[in-house]
């Protein structure tokens, strides 16, 4: 951002009283990133005129910021001019800031305003059109209120826009850190705005394009991580108006910012001990000594080469591929084992069941006047007989 203090040096204020605020003023500034491309800071004070001080683009470090800040004169003028105080810090914004920051002024005054007094609001009028953030501060009893809330940015609101304190020591102070509050305000805050018809409306910001409005006076968090564990792969967590995924150890976020993927503790300086091989593995890794690996195990596996991710998993993709190869000839043999058994018990059943045939003994003439039997009886019962037959019947 461009930051312009329009700070009042008239005698209301008292040296003491200045000495106060370039004290604030330095607090602030030592709790902001300064530089030529971050923030940049300048200061404007006033009495009976306006002097430009320290210009937007003169000191682009912080210790020459401060050193400069803290060296400023006390004018101790009888008059405050806050209308050529404000065209002072509109014309350093338009000569110096840059067009895709913001352009935020600082008021803080002990005085009402003693010189052009009816202009003021159209000075004011003019940085707000121009898209400045006013932020005002009156301290003691010398301000007009109507004022300083005049000069704030819209919406005018108290403890938001602008201050009222007591004095230049804790209560200026409590106010400068109300405005750091202001200026690096979470997403979630409302924005509220005037309405024709008089009071405010209010609005929470959903992203960067839309705003959502509420009824009562305050944002309520959606955690996204409720929802499809906010699309992370591994943990997710919810912030105020945001959230963001995180990886396990081991593992780190890719450009998705949403998938984790695995860190190659292996890959340059062997993190293992010097007789010890290094093997990468998901999300960790192993220390693994040399004697267990044969004499031409690959060195990339020791994490010595940048390639050992890559021989890493082309061993896992050709250990997957084996192992697919041998189910599948496993799943093969064990179907034709099945079909043979299955093809073996219906014949045996087949055959269990098939009937039998009873055969009738009757006598058939084998020769001339022999009648045989089914049954032989032994060689020894026959003696000299015929071993064929029982008897023989002569015939005629």
């Amino acid at each position: 951002m461009d930051l312009v203090f329009v700070l009042d040096s008239s005698v209301n204020v008292g040296s003491s009283g200045w000495s106060s605020m370039v004290d604030a003023v330095s607090q602030m500034v030592s709790g902001l990133d300064i530089s030529s491309t971050t923030t940049r800071v300048g200061v404007v004070t006033f009495g009976q005129n306006a002097y430009q001080n320290i210009p937007l683009n003169l000191y682009p470090d912080k210790g020459s910021l401060l050193n400069a800040v803290r060296n400023l004169q006390f004018l101790n003028d009888n008059a405050a001019n806050f209308y050529d105080a404000l065209l002072s810090a509109q014309s350093m914004l338009s000569a110096g800031n840059r067009p895709d920051v913001p352009d935020v002024v600082v008021f803080v005054t002990g005085s009402s305003s003693s010189v052009n007094q009816a202009l003021v609001p159209v000075a004011a009028r003019q940085l707000r059109n121009n898209g400045t953030l006013v932020y005002a501060v009156g301290v003691g009893n010398r301000i007009n209120q109507t004022e300083i809330q005049t000069i704030s940015a819209h919406p005018h609101l108290q403890y938001h826009q602008w201050w009222t304190v007591s004095d230049f020591t804790t209560g200026l102070q409590s106010s400068v850190n109300g405005i750091v509050g202001e200026i690096c305000k979470p997403t979630l805050e409302l924005f509220c705005r005037l309405t024709l018809f008089g009071g405010y409306q209010c609005f929470c910001p959903l992203d960067e394009c839309d705003i959502l409005p509420v009824s009562g006076t305050e944002c309520i968090d959606i955690d996204e991580c409720q929802t499809n564990n906010g699309g992370c792969s591994d943990m997710c967590n919810n912030s105020p108006g945001s959230f963001a995924c995180q990886c396990n150890s081991g593992l780190t976020l890719s450009n998705d910012k949403r998938t984790c993927q695995d860190v190659n503790e292996c890959a340059g300086t062997n993190p293992c001990a010097s007789e010890s091989r290094c093997v990468n593995a998901w999300s960790t890794f192993y220390c693994l000594s040399n004697s267990a690996f044969p004499a031409n195990f690959p060195q990339a596996l020791s994490g010595q080469e940048s390639s050992a991710p890559a021989l890493n998993n082309a061993a896992v993709v050709g250990l997957a591929a084996t192992l697919s190869a041998l189910l599948a000839a496993l799943s093969v043999i064990g179907v034709v084992l099945l079909i043979r058994f299955l093809n073996k018990r219906r014949q045996t059943a087949s055959m269990v069941k098939q009937p039998t045939r009873s055969t009738i003994f009757t006598p058939t003439p084998s020769s001339f006047g022999t009648v045989n039997s089914r049954y032989s009886l032994p060689q020894s019962a026959l003696g000299a007989g015929d071993a064929d037959s029982i008897d023989t019947i002569p015939t005629s």
